[in-house]
């Protein structure tokens, strides 16, 4: 079976039994896999809880040292993924503390520093699944449980918990408030920033409905539309751009 140990030696792939074509690199990385196979795990504890998981690519610090049920996934940097623990498959999370207190998750493409830092920390069934957060901090706070949102740009959904099926893309895009809800489009600097609740609207251009809280089903382009318009206002459609 082979693997390949490099460090110190204290620790790394101590408990290998029937596991091939592993790399262990640093103190107590991959210290505790027995048949797990195709794992490369580099970084003092890296991977240091799996078992008979395969196919995992760890790179840094800490990476994925909780996890124990797991395949197929990436995590690089230091602390990134590293309360990762049950059934999670097919994630990726790339910069420091990425995905660092997603418990159980998969198909999530997290990277940036504490991108995706809290998604589905206190875990309900999967959280986030499907989540594709880039950035500093993108969806960085917030425990998001819910799936197949797109967060791209410096804190955008930052504070998101049970959002789903949506497209944030900007700087601080929803990022202020902590928004709910469902099939919300916002791009652009700001736009939607202190949304708490809303579903099944579009916000477009920088600060585009960025005073609303609780909206739905609007359609908002271009820059500064709506806002002026109080906190809760729903069923809207405004293209105007206000200087």
């Amino acid at each position: 079976f082979p693997v390949t140990i490099v460090g110190d030696g204290a620790g790394a792939l101590v408990s290998n039994t029937s596991g091939s074509d592993n790399v262990a690199v640093g103190d107590g990385a991959g210290s505790s896999i027995t048949s797990g196979n195709r794992n490369i795990t580099i970084g003092s504890l890296a991977g240091a809880s799996m078992t008979s998981e395969s196919d995992n690519t760890i790179v840094g610090s800490n990476a994925m040292t909780a996890s124990i049920t797991s395949i197929r996934n990436v995590a690089v940097g230091s602390d990134a993924l590293l309360s990762l623990n049950t059934d999670a498959f097919n994630t990726i999370a790339i910069g420091v503390e990425a995905g660092r207190n997603l418990q159980r998750s998969s198909s999530a493409v997290l990277v940036g520093y504490q991108a995706g830092l809290n998604i589905n920390a206190t875990p309900v069934g999967d959280g986030g699944v499907r989540t594709a957060a880039i950035g500093t901090q993108a969806v960085g706070v917030g425990d998001l449980v819910g799936n197949d949102n797109v967060a791209i740009g410096f804190q955008a959904a930052l504070n998101a918990t049970d959002l789903a099926t949506s497209v944030v893309i900007g700087s601080r895009s929803m990022g202020v408030g902590v928004p709910t809800g469902f099939d919300v489009v916002s791009i652009g600097r700001n736009t939607a920033a202190l949304m708490t609740s809303g579903s099944e609207s579009v916000y477009i251009g920088s600060f585009a409905g960025s005073t609303l809280t609780t909206a739905s089903t609007n359609v908002v382009v271009g820059h500064n539309a709506m806002l002026l318009t109080p906190g809760n206002s729903s069923s809207n459609v405004d293209y105007r751009d206000w200087e």
